[in-house]
């Protein structure tokens, strides 16, 4: 499940605004994330697959983890 529906009730995603700001601060705030073998071998690459339903995101081939398809879902 992506971060911005992970937020409270009371924090509710209502308009396209309050959507559009969730999306921006989540990205914004993973870019930390960085490959430093060039081999899709940081550590929240597994969390953005987890988070789109791979139940073991860390057994598929380096080669094979197209993660900034896992991270635009996230």
């Amino acid at each position: 499940m992506a971060f911005c529906q992970l937020l409270p009730d009371r924090l509710r995603l209502d308009s396209l605004a309050k959507v559009r700001e969730c999306v921006i601060i989540t990205a914004e705030g993973q870019s930390f994330v960085k490959e430093p073998t060039n081999r899709n071998d940081h550590p929240q690459i597994n969390v953005y697959f987890k988070a789109i339903g791979y139940k073991t995101p860390e057994k598929l081939p380096w080669n094979n983890k197209a993660w900034c398809a896992a991270f635009v879902s996230y």
